[in-house]
C-alpha cells in the first residue's frame, strides 16, 4: 500500500511531468512515494470523486496479483491508463460510482483514439530513479499508449476490447466489495463484447471451410472429367452437384434404417411446368424443402439418363437416388444393390474428388488452394454452397435461410463476408454529389 505519511520534499530542480503513472512495480509497489501522493491529493482537491478511496481499493488488488507477477503488470497497465482516463478533466464523465455502460464505451473509445500527446513509439519505465533524489521519479518521456516508430496507433482490435472490459470487470468487482461502486458496468459490456468476438470467429470459421470460386471450380471440374473417364462416377457427379447447389447436410442425404432418399423427394411445385424442390427430413425430424436450381435439374437429367430413366422424375416415385455401383459384400445389405449410400461411403466418394482436385490444383501451380482442398470434408460443400449463394449469386438471406435449415437469419448472415479489393471496387465510383453529377 502507498502511504501518505512520508514528507520528502521536492527538489526545486525536478518538476513532475503533466503525465503521472500511478503505481510503481515489483518490490518498489509498497514503498511510499511522495510524487504519487501529491499528485493523487492535488486531483482529490480538484474533481468530484473519492480519489484517495478509490486509489487505495485498486492498489489493494494489485497486491493480491503479487507484485512483479504477469497478472499484476498487466492489471498494472490497465488499472493506471483507467484511472488517468477517469481523473482527466478534459475525459472526465461523472465520479466512478456513477459510470455506467455508456461511459465506459466512450473510455474504449478513447483508447481507440488517444490525444497524441499520450502516444510514444517506444515502451519506457513509468518511474527512474535521478540523481540525488531517494524516491523514483515519474518518467517524463512515459506515455500509456505506445507505438513502433514511424508507425500510428492502430485503435483496438475486438479481442483487444473483450481483454480490456475482462480487466475493468474483475476491478469492478473488487470495487463493489470495498462499496466504492454499486454494481459492476463492465460485465453486460463483457459478455456482449464476447458475443461479437465470438459471432466474427465462427464467421471467420465458416469462411475457411468454405472453398473460394476458383477451388470450387477444380472441384466440379474434376467431378465431371471423373464421370466422362468412368461412368460409374455420374453418381459421383451428381451427389457432389446435389450438396452444392441444395447444401443438405450429410444426415440429409446419407441413409440410414428410418429414411433413405428416393426421386420422389424431387417434386414440382404445382401449377408450375419448372420450378422444382428437394424435400429432406432435417433436423428434429422435420422436412424442408429446398429450391432446385436450373442447373441442378439439367444434373439430375443428366445422371438419370445414365441410370436409364426418364428426364425427370414422376410425383411419388420410389426408385432410391443413390445406388451401389455393386452389390453390398457384407452387412445388412449383403447382396443387394439397389440400396442407398451410408455416410461413410458418400465421405469416401468426396474425399477422392477432393484428393484428384488437389492434385490438379497443386501441377498447376496452386499451391496453397491444393493443400486447403485436400484437408476440406464432404459438410465443407455445405458450407461452399451457402457462401457463394450469400456473396456471388445474390440470393436473399431470408430464402438461404429457408434453404439451409437455419433457425435464425443470424446465422446464414454469418456466411457474408468481403475482401478489401471487393470493398474498394465498390466505392471507387461514388459520388460526393449524386444529384449534381445527374444534371445535364
Amino acid at each position: 500500500m502507498q502511504s501518505a505519511n512520508k514528507a520528502n520534499a521536492m527538489p526545486t530542480q525536478y518538476t513532475p511531468p503533466p503525465l503521472i503513472p500511478l503505481f510503481e512495480s515489483g518490490n518498489s509497489f509498497n514503498e511510499a512515494n511522495s510524487y504519487i501522493y501529491r499528485h493523487l491529493q492535488a486531483l482529490n482537491a480538484c474533481i468530484d470523486d473519492d480519489v484517495l478511496a478509490i486509489y487505495d481499493a485498486t492498489a489493494d488488488y494489485l497486491e493480491e496479483l503479487t507484485p512483479g507477477s504477469p497478472s499484476f503488470t498487466t492489471m498494472r497497465s490497465e488499472a493506471t491508463l483507467f484511472l488517468i482516463w477517469l481523473w482527466r478533466k478534459e475525459e472526465r464523465p461523472v465520479p466512478l460510482r456513477a459510470l455506467n455502460k455508456r461511459h465506459l464505451l466512450s473510455y474504449l473509445q478513447w483508447c481507440s483514439t488517444p490525444q497524441t500527446e499520450f502516444i510514444t513509439d517506444a515502451s519506457r519505465k513509468q518511474f527512474i530513479k535521478h540523481p540525488g533524489y531517494s524516491d523514483p521519479v515519474p518518467n517524463p518521456n512515459w506515455r500509456p499508449f505506445v507505438v513502433t516508430k514511424g508507425n500510428q496507433w492502430q485503435g483496438l482490435s475486438p479481442e483487444r476490447r473483450v481483454q480490456k472490459l475482462a480487466l475493468l470487470s474483475m476491478l469492478f468487482n473488487h470495487y463493489a466489495e470495498y462499496e466504492i461502486t454499486p454494481g459492476n458496468p463492465a460485465a453486460p459490456l463483457l459478455k456482449a463484447e464476447k458475443r461479437k468476438v465470438e459471432s466474427s470467429m465462427e464467421a471467420n470459421s465458416l469462411r475457411d471451410k468454405a472453398m473460394t470460386q476458383l477451388e470450387w471450380s477444380y472441384v466440379i471440374e474434376t467431378a465431371e472429367q471423373m464421370a466422362e473417364q468412368h461412368s460409374e462416377h455420374e453418381r459421383t457427379l451428381f451427389l457432389i452437384s446435389l450438396m452444392y447447389s441444395c447444401y443438405p447436410r450429410i444426415s440429409e442425404v446419407a441413409a440410414r434404417p428410418s429414411y433413405e432418399l428416393n426421386w420422389g423427394h424431387f417434386r414440382r411445385i404445382p401449377e408450375t411446368t419448372s420450378l422444382w424442390q428437394f424435400h429432406v427430413l432435417g433436423k428434429g425430424r422435420k422436412w424442408r424443402a429446398i429450391s432446385v436450381s436450373k442447373a441442378l435439374l439439367r444434373s439430375i437429367t443428366r445422371y438419370r439418363k445414365y441410370l436409364r430413366l426418364s428426364d425427370l422424375p414422376s410425383l411419388g416415385e420410389q426408385t432410391p437416388l443413390f445406388i451401389r455401383t455393386q452389390a453390398a459384400p457384407h452387412g445388412r445389405h449383403a447382396g443387394v444393390r439397389e440400396a442407398g449410400l451410408g455416410k461413410r461411403r458418400i465421405h469416401d466418394l468426396v474425399a477422392l474428388v477432393f484428393n484428384n482436385a488437389s492434385d490438379r490444383l497443386k501441377a498447376d501451380g496452386f499451391e496453397v488452394e491444393a493443400l486447403r482442398v485436400k484437408e476440406m470434408s464432404a459438410h465443407s460443400i455445405r458450407h461452399t454452397g451457402i457462401t457463394h449463394d450469400a456473396n456471388y449469386n445474390e440470393r436473399p438471406l431470408l430464402h438461404i435461410q429457408a434453404d439451409a435449415g437455419h433457425d435464425s437469419i443470424e446465422t446464414t448472415s454469418l456466411y457474408l463476408w468481403t475482401d478489401s479489393k471487393e470493398r474498394v471496387l465498390s466505392a471507387s465510383d461514388k459520388k460526393l454529389d449524386t444529384l449534381r453529377d445527374q444534371l445535364p
